[in-house]
């Protein structure tokens, strides 16, 4: 005996849409129960966080340097004091210091440029901005970075910034 054909005219509600108890429609007339979690444990990030990677692409040099929020990575030729991934790719760019800069991917979605405190031989630059040694710049994606006269790199992807708590307050959030 065969099924008669299924026009999804009789379908509660579109394709994706949540329907009552928390069951979503994944193709008309299936659905499936929504994931199970021990109670107590956190909801699974959601796929905007997991891709809110920040990329510092050097272009032809190498790369990209990805980070998390949280992570900071130290840009020079040194292996004992830059990030090792920095140190492959900068350790023959001769304008680049040994200890030359870092760039801090904060918590809240923010990201901070600093030349180290000893000063860089080239220094380090912003969008025409010079930046003073030991002082950090916060910087967005789409900027270019220079270190030295000859090498850069752009900051790529990462997530807005949370807004300030005052923000959120004044917003009812």
């Amino acid at each position: 005996m065969s099924t008669p054909a299924h026009d999804g005219a009789s379908d509660p509600v579109p394709d994706g849409e949540p329907e009552a108890g928390g069951w979503i429609s994944v193709v008309r007339g299936t659905t499936l129960p929504p994931p199970r979690r021990a109670s107590g444990t956190a909801a699974p990030r959601s796929v905007r966080a997991v891709r809110a990677r920040l990329a510092l692409d050097f272009g032809e040099l190498g790369g990209p340097l990805l980070l998390d929020r949280g992570q900071t990575v130290r840009l020079g030729r040194s292996s004992g004091w830059a990030t090792p991934d920095a140190v492959g790719i900068l350790s023959g760019e001769s304008s680049v210091s040994a200890r030359h800069a870092s760039v801090e991917y904060a918590e809240d979605g923010t990201v901070w440029l600093t030349e180290v405190p000893e000063g860089s031989t080239n220094g380090v630059s912003v969008d025409q901005h010079v930046l003073a040694p030991g002082h950090r710049l916060r910087v967005r994606t789409g900027d270019t970075v220079w270190l030295g006269p000859y090498v850069s790199f752009r900051l790529r992807g990462g997530a807005p910034p949370a807004p300030p708590a005052t923000d959120r307050a004044a917003n009812g959030t």
